[in-house]
Protein backbone atom coordinates (compact mmCIF):
# COMPACT_ATOMS: atom_id res chain seq x y z
CA UNK A 1 0.00 0.00 0.00
CA UNK A 2 2.76 2.41 0.51
CA UNK A 3 4.42 1.64 -2.48
CA UNK A 4 2.20 3.48 -4.58
CA UNK A 5 0.78 5.71 -2.18
CA UNK A 6 4.40 7.63 -1.63
CA UNK A 7 4.80 6.39 -5.56
CA UNK A 8 1.84 8.90 -6.08
CA UNK A 9 2.85 11.66 -3.83
CA UNK A 10 6.78 12.02 -4.95
CA UNK A 11 5.22 11.50 -8.75
CA UNK A 12 7.82 8.64 -9.76
CA UNK A 13 7.31 4.64 -9.46
CA UNK A 14 8.06 2.56 -6.63
CA UNK A 15 9.29 -0.61 -7.42
CA UNK A 16 10.68 -1.92 -4.10
CA UNK A 17 10.84 -1.33 -0.23
CA UNK A 18 12.84 -1.83 2.47
CA UNK A 19 11.24 -1.53 6.09
CA UNK A 20 13.39 -0.91 8.89
CA UNK A 21 12.25 -2.53 12.48
CA UNK A 22 13.98 0.33 14.69
CA UNK A 23 14.29 -2.00 17.89
CA UNK A 24 15.98 -4.62 16.00
CA UNK A 25 17.95 -1.82 14.00
CA UNK A 26 19.88 -1.57 17.61
CA UNK A 27 21.20 -4.85 17.20
CA UNK A 28 22.84 -3.89 13.97
CA UNK A 29 24.72 -0.80 15.61
CA UNK A 30 27.07 -2.80 18.19
CA UNK A 31 28.35 -5.75 15.57
CA UNK A 32 30.20 -2.80 13.03
CA UNK A 33 31.79 -0.62 16.49
CA UNK A 34 28.96 1.73 17.25
CA UNK A 35 27.96 4.94 14.76
CA UNK A 36 29.29 7.99 15.06
CA UNK A 37 26.73 10.84 14.91
CA UNK A 38 27.10 14.69 15.42
CA UNK A 39 24.06 16.11 17.48
CA UNK A 40 23.02 19.79 17.02
CA UNK A 41 21.28 20.47 19.44
CA UNK A 42 20.57 19.40 22.87
CA UNK A 43 17.98 16.73 23.44
CA UNK A 44 15.63 16.39 26.44
CA UNK A 45 13.15 14.10 26.56
CA UNK A 46 11.98 12.91 30.44
CA UNK A 47 9.32 11.33 29.19
CA UNK A 48 11.15 8.80 27.00
CA UNK A 49 10.52 5.04 27.47
CA UNK A 50 12.89 2.61 26.32
CA UNK A 51 12.57 -0.76 24.79
CA UNK A 52 10.21 -2.23 27.38
CA UNK A 53 8.29 0.22 27.73
CA UNK A 54 9.71 1.19 30.99
CA UNK A 55 9.91 5.36 31.32
CA UNK A 56 13.17 6.17 31.88
CA UNK A 57 14.20 9.74 30.67
CA UNK A 58 16.50 10.75 27.93
CA UNK A 59 18.94 13.53 27.86
CA UNK A 60 21.75 14.29 24.88
CA UNK A 61 23.96 17.41 25.26
CA UNK A 62 25.17 18.68 21.81
CA UNK A 63 28.37 16.92 20.50
CA UNK A 64 29.86 14.40 18.61
CA UNK A 65 29.25 10.17 20.16
CA UNK A 66 30.21 7.05 18.75
CA UNK A 67 26.75 5.36 19.48
CA UNK A 68 25.91 1.93 20.67
CA UNK A 69 22.95 0.33 19.39
CA UNK A 70 21.02 1.58 23.34
CA UNK A 71 21.92 5.10 22.75
CA UNK A 72 21.23 5.52 18.73
CA UNK A 73 17.78 3.79 19.57
CA UNK A 74 16.80 6.89 21.95
CA UNK A 75 18.59 9.27 19.17
CA UNK A 76 15.91 8.28 16.75
CA UNK A 77 12.97 6.98 18.98
CA UNK A 78 12.86 10.17 21.56
CA UNK A 79 9.86 12.76 20.47
CA UNK A 80 9.01 14.62 23.50
CA UNK A 81 11.70 16.73 23.77
CA UNK A 82 11.20 20.43 24.14
CA UNK A 83 11.49 21.31 20.57
CA UNK A 84 10.94 17.90 18.84
CA UNK A 85 8.53 16.48 17.16
CA UNK A 86 7.96 13.85 14.84
CA UNK A 87 9.16 15.35 12.36
CA UNK A 88 12.54 16.15 14.21
CA UNK A 89 12.57 12.51 14.82
CA UNK A 90 12.29 11.45 11.04
CA UNK A 91 15.67 13.59 10.59
CA UNK A 92 17.40 12.05 12.84
CA UNK A 93 16.55 8.43 12.10
CA UNK A 94 17.94 9.48 8.65
CA UNK A 95 20.86 11.17 10.02
CA UNK A 96 21.44 7.69 12.13
CA UNK A 97 21.15 5.65 8.63
CA UNK A 98 23.64 7.72 6.86
CA UNK A 99 25.95 7.23 9.66
CA UNK A 100 25.47 3.38 9.46
CA UNK A 101 25.66 3.70 5.46
CA UNK A 102 29.10 5.81 6.34
CA UNK A 103 30.41 2.90 8.55
CA UNK A 104 29.56 0.14 6.33
CA UNK A 105 30.77 1.68 3.06
CA UNK A 106 34.10 2.63 5.22
CA UNK A 107 35.56 -1.47 4.89
CA UNK A 108 36.72 -3.15 7.90
CA UNK A 109 33.70 -4.96 8.67
CA UNK A 110 34.94 -8.68 8.79
CA UNK A 111 34.98 -9.15 11.77
CA UNK A 112 31.59 -7.35 12.37
CA UNK A 113 29.86 -8.83 9.48
CA UNK A 114 28.22 -12.16 10.82
CA UNK A 115 26.13 -10.09 14.41
CA UNK A 116 25.51 -7.80 11.67
CA UNK A 117 23.97 -9.95 8.93
CA UNK A 118 22.27 -11.74 11.81
CA UNK A 119 20.88 -8.45 12.87
CA UNK A 120 19.84 -7.31 9.70
CA UNK A 121 17.99 -10.77 8.92
CA UNK A 122 15.65 -9.57 11.70
CA UNK A 123 15.61 -6.14 11.55
CA UNK A 124 14.95 -5.53 7.68
CA UNK A 125 11.71 -6.46 5.56
CA UNK A 126 12.09 -5.73 1.49
CA UNK A 127 10.31 -7.35 -1.65
CA UNK A 128 13.79 -6.50 -3.18
CA UNK A 129 14.48 -10.17 -5.11
CA UNK A 130 17.37 -12.03 -3.33
CA UNK A 131 18.50 -12.20 -7.24
CA UNK A 132 19.24 -8.21 -7.28
CA UNK A 133 20.80 -7.45 -4.06
CA UNK A 134 24.62 -8.00 -4.96
CA UNK A 135 23.54 -5.60 -7.91
CA UNK A 136 21.63 -3.64 -5.12
CA UNK A 137 25.02 -3.82 -3.14
CA UNK A 138 27.02 -2.74 -6.05
CA UNK A 139 24.98 0.40 -6.93
CA UNK A 140 25.32 1.75 -3.21
CA UNK A 141 29.19 0.67 -3.49
CA UNK A 142 29.60 2.64 -6.66
CA UNK A 143 27.31 5.78 -5.85
CA UNK A 144 28.38 9.29 -5.17
CA UNK A 145 27.74 9.25 -1.57
CA UNK A 146 28.87 13.25 -1.42
CA UNK A 147 25.73 14.44 -3.19
CA UNK A 148 23.57 12.25 -0.68
CA UNK A 149 19.90 13.85 -0.02
CA UNK A 150 18.18 13.67 3.37
CA UNK A 151 14.64 15.41 2.95
CA UNK A 152 11.73 15.42 6.14
CA UNK A 153 8.33 16.33 4.05
CA UNK A 154 7.19 18.52 6.63
CA UNK A 155 5.52 22.08 7.35
CA UNK A 156 5.54 24.79 6.24
CA UNK A 157 7.88 23.83 3.09
CA UNK A 158 5.84 20.75 1.71
CA UNK A 159 2.31 20.50 3.70
CA UNK A 160 0.29 22.95 6.07
CA UNK A 161 -2.03 22.23 9.02
CA UNK A 162 -5.37 22.42 8.33
CA UNK A 163 -6.84 25.69 10.72
CA UNK A 164 -10.74 24.71 10.38
CA UNK A 165 -9.84 20.82 11.20
CA UNK A 166 -11.95 19.94 14.35
CA UNK A 167 -10.37 16.45 14.26
CA UNK A 168 -7.22 17.32 15.17
CA UNK A 169 -3.67 18.34 13.84
CA UNK A 170 -4.45 17.49 10.34
CA UNK A 171 -1.62 18.37 7.74
CA UNK A 172 -2.14 18.95 4.37
CA UNK A 173 0.32 17.97 1.51
CA UNK A 174 1.45 20.60 -0.93
CA UNK A 175 1.43 17.73 -3.80
CA UNK A 176 3.54 20.22 -5.78
CA UNK A 177 6.08 20.98 -3.71
CA UNK A 178 6.36 17.08 -2.61
CA UNK A 179 6.62 16.14 -6.24
CA UNK A 180 9.46 18.42 -7.02
CA UNK A 181 11.63 16.76 -4.17
CA UNK A 182 11.05 13.34 -6.01
CA UNK A 183 11.86 14.73 -9.15
CA UNK A 184 15.28 16.43 -7.62
CA UNK A 185 15.75 12.98 -5.65
CA UNK A 186 14.76 10.77 -8.16
CA UNK A 187 15.46 12.43 -11.56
Amino acid sequence: TLKPTIGGLLGVDIHYFAAINLLGFMEAIDPVGGVEVTVERTINDPLYNDEFGQRVGFYLAPGTYLMDGELALAFVRSRKGVGDNDFVRADRQQQLLQALRDKLTAGNLVLGLPGLLDAVASTVATDVPSARLPELAQAIQDADMSSLSRVVLQPPERMRADPNSAAGYILIPDLDAIRAVGAELLG
